[in-house]
């Protein structure tokens, strides 16, 4: 498994790929659980090559106190990513995400307003937006999200549509904890 803290490292390991070979992708904000395990098993059965990207997105929080809680379990999350046989782990920091400190985003002005978004203003900005740089990043061939959040999931098929985004979106059944 080899780890990329860069866009320039990655890409460079994506340009080396022999032409025809899937990549899958999971991205992801570390905490790996089983429903990202089971996500990780889909990719690799479809996919020749897949990837894994661990980025905690501080855009969309909104509550600054919630990103500060959130578990940084990074040690524990490349042994399972090693576990899951993840070829390659995308771990960017803020500076490589947002050089233009979030100056340029995706917003969506309709269905994110609605159920938990209109609770939430500005957190499917910040989820679009970091999503639409990771698939640009990663140029997979398929992409894959758990179903546990509709809203997010279908707000991130319809940006992949209307943005031509080359990247199949694989929607994978909820696995929780017991």
């Amino acid at each position: 498994m080899k780890v990329y803290r860069t866009v320039s490292e990655y890409q460079t390991w994506r340009n080396s790929l022999q032409a025809g070979k899937t990549v899958g992708f999971v991205p992801t904000m570390g905490a790996l659980h089983d429903g990202h395990g089971s996500l990780l098993n889909r990719s690799r059965i479809d996919n020749e090559y897949s990837v894994l990207s661990i980025f905690v997105n501080p855009t969309q929080f909104n509550n600054p106190e919630d990103f500060k809680n959130y578990p940084n379990t990074l040690e524990l999350d490349l042994k399972k990513a090693e576990a899951e046989k993840v070829d390659i782990v995308f771990l960017p920091d803020y500076k490589e995400m947002y050089a233009d400190n979030y100056r340029y985003r995706v917003s969506e002005n309709d269905f994110s307003y609605s159920l938990c978004g209109a609770n939430r203003p500005g957190h499917f900005n910040g989820v679009l937006t970091v999503v639409m740089k990771l698939l640009n990043i990663i140029r997979a061939d398929s992409a894959y999200f758990g179903e546990k959040d509709y809203q997010q999931l279908a707000l991130i098929k319809d940006m992949v549509q209307f943005f031509f985004v080359p990247t199949t979106i694989i929607s994978c059944a909820t696995i929780r904890e017991k």
